[in-house]
């Protein structure tokens, strides 16, 4: 389940788009639209290694992993990420 959210701040009036998804445990958990679009590169592949990711994907993809939505495994020193999330 898939959701998106839109936040109005009130002291510069921007608008944050958000987007929820569902943890395997049922909870809710909003990430940010740059989480996101490194979320949607698991349609392409089911495993992203660390080494193909830029320094600020890394960053993003280390943040999905402390939200427990990507898991990653260290595997004789290579570093892969996989989606822990409902689809």
């Amino acid at each position: 389940m898939l959701l998106i959210a839109t936040y109005i701040s009130n002291t510069n009036k921007a608008k944050y788009f958000m987007r929820i998804i569902e943890l395997l445990n049922g909870l809710g958990l909003p990430l940010t639209n740059e989480e996101s679009e490194i979320l949607d590169r698991f349609d392409e592949s089911e495993v992203i290694n660390k080494k193909d990711l830029d320094p600020r994907e890394q960053l993003l993809m280390s943040s999905l992993v402390n939200k427990d939505v990507v898991r990653r495994q260290n595997n004789n020193d290579k570093i892969t990420y996989q989606k822990r999330i409902r689809s």
